[in-house]
C-alpha cells in the first residue's frame, strides 16, 4: 500500500449534512461496493445524557447501527458492514489489529471490485491503527479510518451515529470513488 493510500479522517465537529450533486448520482447497478469494518470507539459510543462525559462509553452502538443511522449511504455504494471489535481504541489489541488487517487483505483479495474500506475507530489510537495497517495492508486501494472524539458524539444523543454514517458517505465519495 502506499502512503498516499491511507487516509485517516477525524472530526471535531461532525458534517452537518450535504446534498449530492447530480454528477455524484449513479444507477443501482453501478454503485461501487464499500466495506465497513467496525472496531468501537468513540464514534460507536453513547451516554444516558447528552450533557453528562462521564457517562459516555465507547463502543456500545454497533457498525450495522452506525450505517442504518444514514439510509442515504445506500445511494452511493453498496454497503456492507462487520463488526470486529466493540471496544473503546485504547483496548485495541494487537491480536484485534491483524484481525482487522487481515480482514482488510481478505476483502481485497476475494473481490477486485471492492472499491475500498472504511474502518470506524476511536480517535484515541487512531494512528497507531493507521501505522499498522499501513505496514499491513498489501493492496493498493482505498482504506479509510474514521472517527469522532467524544463529546461530538453524543450531542444530542445516538447523533455520532449521524455523523458517522455522514462521513462514512462523504469519504466514499470524495476519496473511494476517485480511485
Amino acid at each position: 500500500m502506499n502512503r498516499f493510500g491511507l487516509v485517516i479522517a477525524m472530526f471535531a465537529s461532525g458534517l452537518v449534512g450535504f446534498t449530492p450533486c447530480w454528477g455524484q448520482e449513479q444507477a443501482k447497478n453501478d454503485l461501487p461496493l464499500v466495506w465497513v469494518l467496525s472496531t468501537g470507539g468513540t464514534i460507536a459510543g453513547a451516554g444516558a445524557s447528552s450533557t453528562n462525559l462521564a457517562e459516555y462509553k465507547g463502543g456500545t452502538i454497533l457498525g450495522e447501527q452506525l450505517v442504518k443511522a444514514v439510509p442515504e449511504i445506500r445511494q452511493y455504494a453498496k454497503v456492507k458492514v462487520e463488526q470486529i471489535v466493540n471496544v473503546g481504541s485504547p483496548n485495541i489489541t494487537l491480536d484485534n489489529l491483524l484481525t482487522l488487517a487481515n480482514g482488510i487483505n481478505k476483502i481485497f483479495a476475494e473481490d477486485p471490485n471492492v472499491a475500498g474500506v472504511v474502518v470506524t475507530h476511536g480517535t484515541n489510537t487512531m494512528e497507531e491503527t493507521a501505522y499498522f495497517l499501513n505496514l499491513t495492508i498489501k493492496y493498493d486501494r482505498p482504506v479509510v479510518l474514521v472517527g469522532l472524539p467524544a463529546g461530538r458524539a453524543e450531542v444530542p444523543p445516538i447523533s455520532g451515529s449521524v455523523y458517522a454514517g455522514a462521513t462514512i458517505v462523504e469519504l466514499m465519495t470524495t476519496e473511494m470513488l476517485k480511485a
